[in-house]
């Protein structure tokens, strides 16, 4: 259960990025680390601010993100805070369950800096349980990341579905069990999660060191 930090070198990984992309077209386009920061640097209102947050540090899509309520968080510290999404129906053969049950994950939120700011915002609004935290429309969320974008002067175009594949690549790099990252995402099968490992296919010249020619 315990382990230490992962020190990424994000620098590196933005300028191999195109070189990526290159030799793994499917892997989809992400953002790093710092980049992520550069869209929280210019959200200015608490909306737009708590918006990006949960699309990065969640990795749910933006029809889950707006469509969180305060009932499905769990703010209390960073070994128990989280948030409980739909899972998607899975295609093909599933086993049956009693009653109609809808299945769910639970997406685990350690950054206590988040915890405090979704506590703020709620009693701000003044939100009860069954209140949504952002009651908008996915067009609404569309349009406000890709504002934000273009205030940050990203190298690439931002949409709310490329922060869901920033956290899995986040992830990834940060070393996580790929059957977790699964879970987290809500992915019907582990096929689905492993096209993130290629954000680490040209990160290989390590291992050639040690060969000898």
């Amino acid at each position: 259960m315990f382990r230490g930090p992962v020190e990424v070198n994000w620098q590196h990984l933005i300028e191999r990025r195109p070189i990526s992309l290159q030799i793994n077209p499917e892997l989809p386009s992400y953002l790093s680390l710092p980049e992520v920061h550069q869209l929280l640097n210019v959200a200015r209102t608490p909306k737009d601010h708590l918006l990006v947050r949960l699309l990065w540090q969640t990795g749910a899509r933006i029809s889950e993100v707006i469509s969180i309520t305060v009932g499905q968080l769990t703010l209390t510290d960073e070994w128990s805070s989280g948030v409980l999404l739909d899972r998607l129906k899975q295609r093909g053969r599933q086993k049956k369950l009693q009653r109609d049950v809808i299945r769910k994950r639970w997406v685990p939120i350690t950054d206590m800096s988040l915890v405090r700011e979704l506590r703020r915002y709620i009693n701000g609004a003044e939100l009860k349980p069954g209140d949504r935290l952002l009651p908008h429309t996915r067009q609404w969320g569309y349009k406000r990341i890709s504002l934000l974008s273009e205030k940050a002067k990203l190298p690439i175009s931002v949409h709310p579905h490329m922060l869901r594949h920033s956290f899995a690549c986040n992830a990834v790099l940060h070393g996580e069990p790929l059957t977790v990252i699964r879970d987290w995402l809500g992915h019907a099968s582990l096929e689905q999660t492993e096209i993130y490992t290629r954000v680490l296919a040209t990160e290989t010249n390590h291992l050639m060191r040690y060969m000898s020619f």
